[in-house]
């Protein structure tokens, strides 16, 4: 799986990763990031159109957390996640297989 880092920052360039499985889900997936950035995030969900069709905030108190994400009501397609905290911004393509 590739992972884009965006941002405009370079210290992004080094924040850490993202993983996402199963992808492709049918409904819950487990979303694993690894930084050492610790505080608040939020996951955005995007279909193809750029709305947001999901969001959810956490705390990460640790530098490996693992949020699991219940994402049953979304239609089978092919969306992009971000998740981001004020230092760290990763995306990645989700695909919803029903």
């Amino acid at each position: 799986r590739q992972v884009r880092v965006i941002g405009l920052s370079a210290s992004n360039l080094n924040a850490g990763k993202l993983r996402m499985y199963p992808n492709p889900t049918s409904g819950t997936t487990q979303l694993e990031i690894s930084t050492q950035l610790i505080g608040n995030f939020e996951v955005q969900i995007m279909d193809a159109r750029g709305r947001v069709v999901y969001r959810k905030q956490f705390v990460k108190d640790s530098e490996a957390h693992l949020e699991s994400l219940e994402l049953e009501r979304l239609s089978q397609g092919i969306y992009q996640i971000m998740v981001t905290n004020g230092n760290f911004v990763q995306q990645q393509k989700l695909v919803i297989q029903k």
